[in-house]
């Protein structure tokens, strides 16, 4: 295979109505179009110098992103729409968070301590990412080994 599709999991299945194909989920072929154009554009809402408009762009396009799972449903699979959804939200509570580690938050110690929440998000995210993981490599895994063996 000489070329390969860069997302396998997309609603990209079609029928057959009158001699054409129709898509089953049109705008989930948008996908990869959204992807790049949220990595293009974030570098870019960053970048501004005045704080509040970085962190509202870039809320404007968490949730655009959100907005598209959640009505869309890009994927074949509930387990995969809901995870992007979950990772969607945790990235959304990360920059809701982003002013409380400024000025705005005075004590130190405050800072230090909500500094600790986010960490726990961190963990959180890393293993509900992991368990979705796990739950699809393990059964391969599994099925790799009886073969061989």
């Amino acid at each position: 295979m000489k070329y390969r599709v860069l997302v396998v999991d997309l609603d990209t299945r079609a029928y057959l109505v009158d001699g054409t194909w129709i898509l089953n989920n049109k705008l989930a072929v948008l996908y990869t179009a959204t992807f790049f154009a949220r990595r293009f554009a974030y570098p870019h809402c960053v970048n501004f110098y005045i704080f509040a408009l970085s962190v509202g762009f870039t809320t404007t396009l968490i949730l655009l992103k959100l907005m598209y799972y959640i009505i869309i449903r890009p994927f074949q699979e509930a387990a995969r729409n809901n995870l992007e959804i979950f990772n969607e939200i945790i990235l959304a509570i990360f920059i809701y968070q982003l002013p409380l580690y400024t000025e705005m938050i005075p004590e130190v110690s405050d800072r230090f301590k909500l500094g600790w929440f986010f960490v726990a998000l961190i963990i959180l995210l890393v293993v509900v990412n992991s368990a979705e993981i796990c739950r699809k490599v393990i059964p391969l895994i599994i099925v790799k080994c009886r073969k061989k063996y």
